[in-house]
């Protein structure tokens, strides 16, 4: 606990370090094993089914990110709202409006920020403030004390976050371009890692909107992590499952210096430290979550069993289904041809299997039916990709969401 009253910080010095001093190598060593995680998974699926994932993350990143704050919408309203079907239910719709802003934002900032831009920059999580809450109506753009805002625009009055006061309004433009200044260009894969986990720290520690911090926060930390790792896993999904240490941990890491051995800066380099790599256990639990989920000795009897709970649906549904949608989950589409191969089946038999497939939600075809795409209905999550998300709460590889 604080015995001092709460500082006014107006000096950028007031928030150094920005980056952690000690134990780089080892750092960077993590952040190493981290980025050749992220590519293994990657190497499991062509570029289609990695579309089809990173699609699906983006819809978890809303839900968990939000879930974070206490707003979240289940995957199943989520899709319904993507679809422009909302409840009647005023609350649950205005959860909706939130992720389907956040999931619409995230694809936005996406192909808005140009590939030699940074991630780690002030413009990027105002761009990511105003993407989401421009898609909002007025009267949800309002703090929790019911003062309305601006999205994009930065705060104009002064809080209060636990124990820590934040700059005031006229010292946000020191401090974020003292943090441009820092974080906009790594010098390498490794340290864009360390970069990544420290910026969010000392960004939600400038808390530089006046509602919508960590909403904005969150998905800037995922972006920057996504040019890194393709975007196949989520950070919310890891900070929501452990919640209480990602807030905790926060506010651990605006703490003063401890004592002369604690770096040269106002604030506290170990605990930095101790925050960087947190957060990189953090990202290592979900890259291996994702990597166990799409095993292909792991998917087959998922995939299996998935097929074995449509079987009582359709008639044209056969055991056979299994091998077509594990070839679309991990090599990507297939051709009619492709699926007579697959299955043994005539041309009338294939043409039947794929039209059912269609049926229950698990394909989506082109437009003259000459390709069909893995699809992944909310109702086969629970399934096919257990504990990954609310629909499955039984997991054991990847804990509670």
């Amino acid at each position: 606990m604080r015995t001092t009253p709460i500082a006014q910080y107006t000096q950028a010095h007031q928030f150094e370090p920005l980056l952690p001093q000690k134990k780089l190598d080892a750092l960077r060593e993590r952040a190493a094993s981290l980025i050749g995680a992220s590519n293994a998974l990657k190497q499991t699926l062509r570029p289609q089914p990695q579309a089809l994932v990173h699609s699906l993350v983006r819809e978890m990143n809303a839900h968990y990110s939000n879930a974070i704050e206490g707003e979240a919408a289940s995957p199943g309203e989520i899709r319904d709202a993507l679809r422009d079907d909302y409840s009647n239910d005023t609350n649950t719709a205005r959860r909706q409006r939130l992720a389907v802003a956040h999931i619409a934002a995230e694809f936005a900032l996406e192909r808005r920020v140009a590939p030699s831009a940074s991630a780690l920059s002030a413009a990027v999580v105002q761009h990511a403030h105003e993407s989401i809450y421009m898609r909002l109506p007025p009267e949800e753009r309002r703090t929790t004390e019911g003062h309305c805002f601006v999205p994009g625009c930065l705060r104009d009055v002064r809080v209060l976050i636990g124990e820590h006061e934040p700059p005031p309004p006229e010292a946000l433009a020191t401090f974020l371009a003292r943090f441009d200044q820092v974080y906009k260009k790594a010098p390498t894969a490794e340290d864009a890692i360390i970069y990544a986990a420290a910026a969010h720290q000392r960004m939600c520690w400038i808390h530089p909107f006046a509602d919508g911090n960590g909403r904005a926060c969150r998905m800037q930390t995922q972006f920057a992590l996504d040019r890194l790792t393709s975007g196949l896993w989520s950070l919310s999904r890891g900070l929501a499952r452990h919640q209480k240490a990602y807030f905790s941990r926060l506010a651990a890491a605006d703490e003063g210096r401890r004592s002369d051995l604690d770096g040269r800066g106002n604030l506290s380099e170990a605990a930095l430290s101790d925050w960087c790599n947190w957060f990189i256990d953090i990202c290592e639990e979900e890259v291996a979550c994702m990597a166990r989920h799409f095993e292909r000795t792991a998917l087959g009897p998922r995939l299996e069993a998935l097929v074995a709970a449509r079987l009582a649906q359709s008639q044209s549904m056969t055991p056979e289904a299994a091998a077509v949608l594990l070839h679309l989950l991990i090599d990507g589409p297939v051709s009619r041809g492709s699926v007579q191969q697959l299955t043994g089946r005539d041309e009338q038999g294939a043409s039947a299997l794929l039209s059912c497939l269609a049926l229950t939600g698990l394909i989506s075809r082109s437009d003259n039916l000459d390709h069909a795409y893995m699809a992944i209905p909310v109702d086969a999550l629970d399934v096919l990709l257990p504990g990954l998300y609310p629909a499955a709460p039984t997991s054991t590889c990847c804990g509670q969401p």
